[in-house]
Parts: structure tokens; sequence; C-alpha cells
């Protein structure tokens, strides 16, 4: 199956579980709608995905962004993994010194592919360190 996004709704409702004066009356939940439609079947250009086959699913939108994200990163390394065994020859087991550097081709294997979230830190074949940047950790903001 493939997922497709169908959007995002805000319901208001009343807070049972409000004890005191400090608490909310009426709180707001943030749901997320998506469909789940057979992967053969699932198109990118039409808004609904599919019209044959599918399941429609309402969730809390934090359900969803977490088990997506968390997903959306297996298969990232999914594919660095495979990408890495299986497309980058970079098993140098010839038995000579040729100065044969693992980690300089792997870098441009992962590079040339596209794929730099395979590849931590910078050029192994630079003579300078990386300018240290701040990634967003996207987990904080969930």
């Amino acid at each position: 199956y493939s997922l497709k996004f169908q959007g995002s709704h805000h319901m208001q409702q009343w807070n049972a579980e409000a004890d005191g004066e400090d608490e909310p009356k009426i709180q707001t939940k943030r749901l997320v709608r998506f469909r789940l439609c057979p992967a053969d079947a699932c198109t990118y250009e039409d808004a609904s995905g599919c019209d044959s086959g599918y399941g429609d699913y309402i969730i809390d939108l934090n359900i969803f962004l977490e088990a997506y994200w968390e997903n959306k990163l297996e298969m990232q390394e999914w594919q660095c993994e495979y990408t890495r065994i299986n497309e980058c020859g970079c098993d140098d087991d010839d038995g000579k010194d040729d100065n044969f550097n693992e980690e300089s081709c792997q870098y441009a294997c992962f590079m040339d592919r596209g794929m730099d979230y395979c590849w931590e830190g910078g050029d192994p074949d630079a003579d300078d360190e990386p300018e240290e940047k701040e990634e967003l950790e996207v987990q904080e903001y969930m």
C-alpha cells in the first residue's frame, strides 16, 4: 500500500479532564486524514491518490507525524545500507597496496547519488575540518 495525505483538520471539543480554572474547558484536537491506496493504483497527480480498493483513516496529528518520520528514517537507513553494500563497490579486497580509501569511496558514492543523508561528517579527503552546522532535530518539534 501507498500512503496518500488527504489533509489536516482541527476540531474543538469539551475537555472532560479539566479540573480547575487554569485548565481550558475547550480543547483543540489536531487530526490528520490519510488514505492507504493499493501501491499499483496510487498516483501522485491525483489528489485522492486512488479511487478504488482504498481505506481512509483519521488519527491524531502527532501520532501520524511520529510514525511517518520514524518510517522515513528507517527507509533512509535501509537505502544507505543497501547502497553501501550493493552499489558502491567500496570493498577493496584485491590484496593490492594501492592506497585505496574505503571512506572516500563511500563518500563519493553517496554524494554522486544525492544521498548526503547517508554520510555524517565532511569529505574525508578534504584537508580542512568541515564547518559545523546545526542540524534540525525534527523530533523536538513533534
